[in-house]
């Protein structure tokens, strides 16, 4: 068993890496994290012949994500919570609130890439308008363990394959 608890960070990508996922169930919640080590993750449990990934608790943001494009076994507990919401970047500032000049270009491409793969997702997503209108406008979108359930039920990996293209 893996718990995959807590910011979806380089130090959760470290202990996945390091942990043997053969027939393992793993347990996610989590508050969410960067969308790059979120596909790291992803990754991985795609690729390690896991049991299944279940959603213990609650799955926000990049964990949203993360639940939603995992190919395998899902199964959420009772009284799970998911929140989708268009991503934010954290980046140093100086003083004089400009970025730190050795992040300018990579803000830049990673914003391009987080941007083009949230309306991709968005598209691709099979809901209701009045949630996709407040997803577009910035708005969290909470979901209960039964809409979770409905989501990924109209929503299986096989829709999502694209956006693993580069």
């Amino acid at each position: 068993m893996l718990l995959i608890d807590g910011v979806l960070d380089e130090e959760l990508l470290n202990l996945v890496a390091s942990h043997p996922l053969e027939g393992e169930t793993v347990y996610l919640y989590s508050t969410g994290g960067k969308l790059h080590i979120m596909m790291a993750i992803l990754d991985m449990l795609n690729n390690g012949n896991i049991k299944e990934l279940v959603l213990a608790g609650e799955a926000m943001s990049a964990a949203f994500t993360l639940f939603v494009l995992f190919k395998g076994n899902k199964r959420i507990l009772p009284h799970s919570v998911g929140m989708m919401h268009v991503g934010r970047i954290e980046l140093d500032m100086t003083v004089y609130g400009k970025p730190l000049p050795r992040y300018s270009e990579e803000i830049g491409i990673h914003s391009k890439q987080c941007i083009e793969f949230e309306e991709k997702f968005l598209e691709l997503s099979d809901m209701p308008d009045s949630i996709r209108k407040k997803f577009k406008a910035g708005h969290d979108i909470f979901m209960s363990a039964r809409d979770l359930k409905e989501f990924i039920t109209k929503n299986p990996f096989s829709k999502y394959e694209v956006l693993f293209e580069v």
